[in-house]
């Protein structure tokens, strides 16, 4: 679970060590228990503000977006990896035809 601190709506910070969602007002500080992180995603958010369900979820959002870009990244370095792999095959797989018996045959009967 997460705990995330806001004040006037906007985020101080978020720590690991809560259960809770807390929303600090100038009046008095909110708790917003039920609330699960799953996958980036909020479920079963008890609140009485839309604002801190929009900040929440733009928080959440912003950490899939760097997931995601990594993803992007490992696909890509895996794409540059097999690509290099398949030329070595190839550069391989020609030295060996050109120095199979056959080719060698040939340049003897020459």
């Amino acid at each position: 679970m997460v705990s995330a601190k806001f004040y006037r709506t906007q985020c101080v910070g978020i720590s690991r060590k809560g259960l809770n969602i807390v929303v600090k007002n100038t009046r008095k500080i909110e708790k917003y228990d039920q609330t699960t992180f799953k996958n980036g995603k909020i479920f079963n958010l008890i609140a009485s503000r839309l604002k801190l369900q929009l900040v929440v979820s733009m928080l959440i959002g912003n950490l899939s977006e760097q997931q995601q870009q990594q993803q992007k990244r490992r696909k890509l370095m895996e794409q540059l990896s097999s690509k290099m792999l398949k030329s070595r095959r190839t550069l391989y797989n020609e030295l060996s035809e050109s120095n199979s018996p056959n080719n060698v045959r040939m340049v003897s009967n020459e």
